[in-house]
């Protein structure tokens, strides 16, 4: 999200400046990242089209040329929703970058537990509960898994009798099977749920219920996403910590690359959008304090 603001401005910076080296200092900018490097290109093209078609229907004032390409510019960047679109390709790419590296993460864990040479080891894995979880998840969300490769650690017979026979009371399915298709358990993208591994002992005699409970993996929402946005209705009169958290950081975030702007070439406009950013920091700030307060 960084490199995306970096990319606005240096955008921002070609129109106002007039310069030429668009193309070259996107490159540079976004590292060559064909994730960021194209899109970011295209939107550029874009912003710079709708300045032409603005410097036409708004003929220049009798004003300092800086400031009359700075508003354009300014305007352009608002109305091709630069900041959005760079965004979803930013989001775009995580999410698949993400998956991969979830899949890994998890095979992983159940390796590296799997080589533990303990008495105890970590062969099962819960997955937390939510209330708000998408409907083709609610199955497999807050039971245990097992590792399939359970037998490679577990060596004694009535552990393993104890073992089968958990598994066959409860229908517990395969840690691996759960995390692929058809489920995609964790590993799809935007998915708010997790595992925790669990001992032997954790599990046999316990329910997953019980597991859950003492582990405080039952939420009433799932872990929201950094991609994940907020349509906030101001009329409404309550909301979630994690609610304003993430309008907050979206202001934030917002406040910086305007003032940023601002730095290149400062204009009346631009201070408007300043101070708003400002004020609305400054009105969520007090919700949070009030909610963290309850």
């Amino acid at each position: 999200m960084s490199v995306k603001n970096k990319a606005i401005l240096t955008i921002y910076d070609s129109i106002v400046n007039e310069r030429k080296d668009l193309h070259a200092r996107l490159k540079k900018t976004t590292a060559n990242d064909r994730f960021l490097f194209t899109p970011t290109v295209i939107a550029a093209k874009q912003t710079i089209n709708e300045v032409k078609r603005l410097k036409l229907a708004q003929p220049q004032q009798d004003r300092e040329r800086g400031e009359w390409l700075a508003i354009l510019a300014f305007q352009a960047i608002n109305k091709r929703q630069l900041s959005k679109k760079i965004s979803k390709k930013v989001y775009e790419y995580t999410r698949e970058y993400e998956g991969e590296q979830k899949e890994d993460l998890l095979l992983k864990t159940a390796e590296i537990n799997r080589s533990e040479q303990s008495d105890d080891p970590k062969i099962f894995y819960i997955c937390s509960r939510h209330n708000d979880c998408a409907v083709d998840h609610k199955d497999y969300q807050g039971k245990v898994y097992i590792d399939a490769n359970w037998r490679e650690v577990v060596k004694d017979d009535k552990e393993i009798l104890r073992i089968e026979q958990y598994i066959r009371n409860f229908g517990v399915d395969t840690y691996q099977w759960v995390i692929f298709e058809p489920v995609w358990l964790v590993v799809r993208p935007n998915c708010r749920h997790y595992f925790k591994d669990l001992r032997v002992s954790e599990v046999l005699g316990n329910s997953a219920a019980n597991i859950l409970k003492q582990n405080r993996m039952i939420h009433a929402k799932g872990r929201r996403s950094m991609r994940q946005t907020i349509r906030h209705d101001m009329t409404r009169k309550t909301y979630t910590v994690n609610e304003v958290e993430a309008l907050l950081s979206k202001y934030r975030e917002r406040l910086l690359l305007h003032e940023q702007m601002a730095a290149i070439k400062h204009t009346h406009i631009l201070q408007k959008a300043i101070d708003k950013d400002k004020l609305l920091i400054r009105k969520w700030e007090e919700v949070l304090k009030l909610l963290n307060n309850k």
